[in-house]
């Protein structure tokens, strides 16, 4: 897992058509900002002003014989995942000239160690900023 992100399955009593007609309705009321495909969606919190660790919701439906599993991935926005992209791969060239230079090794544990915490940041975030979403996914799928 490069990215952090949260997984999470509904087992609903409802088919798959009905999970998707749903979740498109809510698209339509302005609960969601997303899309929904065959068998699978894609959905935000509908705010003004998203917070940069603001989790995108991926769901796949799949239908069983007494409804519908539907499997959830808490994820980070693309924009957010090339920021921490971009962090982490400076933090660690940071470590790797530093530790060339034969600086004190302390900095370059400092450097990875940024790195670390800011993984950790946007696992946090994506934990707290997902219950919006969540929660109005739960209501209009009950």
């Amino acid at each position: 897992m490069i990215f952090p992100a949260i997984t999470e399955t509904l087992v609903l009593p409802l088919d798959g058509d009905e999970v998707e007609r749903r979740i498109g309705k809510g698209i339509e009321d302005k609960e969601f900002n997303g899309a929904v495909y065959t068998r699978s969606f894609s959905l935000s919190a509908h705010l003004i002003r998203p917070p940069q660790f603001q989790p995108i919701v991926r769901g796949r439906i799949e239908t069983s014989s007494r409804g519908s599993m539907v499997f959830l991935r808490y994820e980070l926005l693309p924009a957010t995942k090339l920021l921490l992209i971009f962090v982490s791969v400076l933090a660690l060239i940071v470590a790797i000239v530093l530790a060339i230079s034969e600086a004190r090794v302390y900095y370059s544990f400092i450097a990875v160690a940024m790195a670390v915490v800011f993984r950790f940041v946007a696992l946090t975030n994506i934990r707290l900023h997902r219950d919006p979403v969540r929660e109005n996914l739960l209501r209009i799928l009950s």
